[in-house]
């Protein structure tokens, strides 16, 4: 993320010194995830992680498309199941993986998607988060070697 500071009255070496030590803090919540199979589905596995020194509480999961806007990613969306899932506490700097079942079986060949995950605690703190994942349906492709170049 650019920021950009003007200033009338430090110099260029005052204004680097200044920032030499700066640190952007981390967000409240982070999240990764990742795809895996259960069960000959697939699942989207995402660790939730607390930077906080605090217990959050009531921290929820989301998936869904936010109202009234386009969704990231239309053909995701509907394959994941239960698209939100609530951690009662997640402990201050530690992290929990939660589990989304999907209807995609595990054999399908799958494309990539964009999701964006919504992550709140019951004290209001909020973090949303994009990531792209292989995980639209595709078709079978079969492919083959024939010595054919001009294919």
């Amino acid at each position: 993320m650019p920021v950009f500071l003007l200033s009338d009255e430090l110099s260029e070496a005052e204004m680097v010194s200044m920032l030499e030590g700066a640190e952007l803090s981390p967000t409240p919540l982070d999240a990764t995830m990742r795809l895996a199979t259960e069960d000959g589905r697939i699942v989207i596995e995402i660790d939730v992680m607390n930077q906080t020194d605090r217990d959050l509480q009531q921290v929820v999961v989301d998936l869904r498309t936010p109202p009234g806007r386009a969704p990231m990613s239309a053909a995701l969306e509907h394959l994941i199941l239960e698209p939100v899932v609530r951690i009662d506490t997640l402990p201050a700097r530690r992290s929990r993986t939660v589990m989304l079942q999907t209807s995609a079986e595990a054999d399908v060949p799958v494309e990539s998607g964009q999701v964006r995950i919504h992550l709140t605690s019951g004290d209001g703190t909020f973090t949303a988060l994009d990531d792209a994942l292989w995980a639209i349906p595709a078709p079978h492709v079969s492919a083959g070697i024939d010595g054919q170049l001009d294919e």
